[in-house]
Order: structure tokens, then C-alpha cells, then sequence
């Protein structure tokens, strides 16, 4: 029985961090796109403002998982939820950089 718990646990886990990652990487997006609203999409693409964006919404993540997640730390869930916010951070601001939608 304890090992079926062990497994709900570790896929809520999983399910909790992929979903907020991500959630991050669309707002940071949003948010980078806000910083960038008066510039050109070349411009924007270029500064180095919209990246800060998305190293801030990773660097508040982390210590977050840190006080939630008893098993938290370790090079590979760190690695992860960066690679994870920033996919989704550069894909969905490269959609809304070239469609010309205005978000703000």
C-alpha cells in the first residue's frame, strides 16, 4: 500500500511541476511582451530586458518547489524547471512576435 502512495506522490509531483513550469513560461511571454510593447519585433526579440523576464519567473520558481516538495533540489529538477519555462516562454513569445498581436 505504501508504494502505491509513493506513486500517486511522485506523479502529482510531477504533474504539479510540469503544469506550473509551464504556466510560468506563458506568463513570462506575457510579461516580456509587456516590457517590449513600444519596440519593433526585431527590436524586441534582441533585448535583453524581455530575457531577464524569463530568468526571473525560474529563479522564483525554484525555491518555491524547494518548500513544497520534500524531494526537491537536485541539478536534474532544477535543470528541468528551466528548460521547461523557458521552451514554453520562447515559443509562445515567438507566436505573439510574429502573429503582431497586441497583448497589452
Amino acid at each position: 500500500m505504501s508504494e502505491e502512495v509513493d506513486e500517486r506522490r511522485a506523479h502529482l509531483r510531477a504533474i504539479s511541476i510540469t503544469s506550473t513550469t509551464a504556466l510560468a513560461g506563458v506568463a513570462a511571454a506575457i510579461g516580456s511582451e509587456m516590457v517590449t510593447s513600444g519596440m519593433s519585433p526585431e527590436n524586441a526579440a534582441g533585448s535583453s530586458t524581455a530575457q531577464l523576464v524569463v530568468l526571473v519567473a525560474v529563479v522564483v520558481q525554484l525555491p518555491i518547489y524547494h518548500v513544497i516538495f520534500d524531494e526537491w533540489g537536485g541539478a536534474k529538477d532544477v535543470l528541468y524547471v528551466a528548460f521547461m519555462t523557458f521552451i514554453l516562454w520562447f515559443v509562445t513569445w515567438g507566436v505573439i512576435l510574429t502573429s503582431g498581436a497586441n497583448i497589452v
